[in-house]
């Protein structure tokens, strides 16, 4: 089985998110069968990073209660970051602040949902491009939600994941190595595997 070298960049430590962001991440990690994981974990709100990014496969930024805009140091770095390891084209996966966080840093714009804040399970439609890249050849994709910003514009280069009636977007995907959700994989079911596939072996757009 190949090894998946992985860096989670948490985003949130505190209860009730963010003290389980490591074991679910694991839990979805170790899930997938023909892969074994070996995760280090990074505490970016204390500006904790890896030391050498050639250590790593995949970068995993996650969740987080704080909102991508606000103007903490901590937010900022990682902006910075991404930017870095988007020019160094190293695979990330975004999720929710993540994904938000990504998008902001590359171009894109954040903003509270008019629609107000989304708790619990929903299904978005899937995009052609999405269908292609994460070999999912469903319509629809049902994840698990917790937010209460979206992302409104895609930065220039990005492709749409898919849509909802509540959020416009639903994740993106950046050449063959920036992949966001809105939704939550590691909060499991759904579309997580995947999600996570990709993550593994990207399959390059057509």
């Amino acid at each position: 089985a190949m090894v998946l070298r992985v860096a989670l960049l948490q985003c949130d430590v505190d209860p009730p998110y963010g003290c389980r962001v490591p074991s679910m991440f694991k839990k979805l990690l170790e899930s997938k069968k023909d892969l074994n994981v070996a995760i280090q974990v990074f505490d970016v709100t204390k500006q904790s990073y890896p030391a050498d990014y050639n250590d790593v496969d995949a970068v995993i930024i996650s969740g987080s209660i704080s909102s991508a805009y606000e103007a903490q140091p901590w937010i900022h770095r990682l902006q910075e970051e991404v930017k870095s390891l988007h020019s160094a084209k190293r695979r990330i996966l975004g999720i929710c602040f993540g994904h938000q966080l990504i998008a902001q840093a590359l171009g894109g714009r954040v903003e509270k949902n008019p629609l107000g804040f989304a708790l619990g399970w929903r299904s978005f439609r899937v995009s052609a491009a999405a269908q292609w890249a994460l070999n999912w050849p469903a319509a629809e994709m049902r994840l698990r939600y917790c937010h209460g910003d979206v992302v409104t514009l895609l930065p220039p280069g990005a492709q749409g994941v898919g849509c909802s009636a509540h959020c416009g977007v639903e994740g993106m995907l950046i050449d063959e190595h920036i992949l966001t959700l809105q939704g939550h994989p590691e909060m499991f079911e759904g579309g997580g595997m995947a999600c996570l596939s990709h993550v593994a072996a990207p399959r390059c757009l057509p």
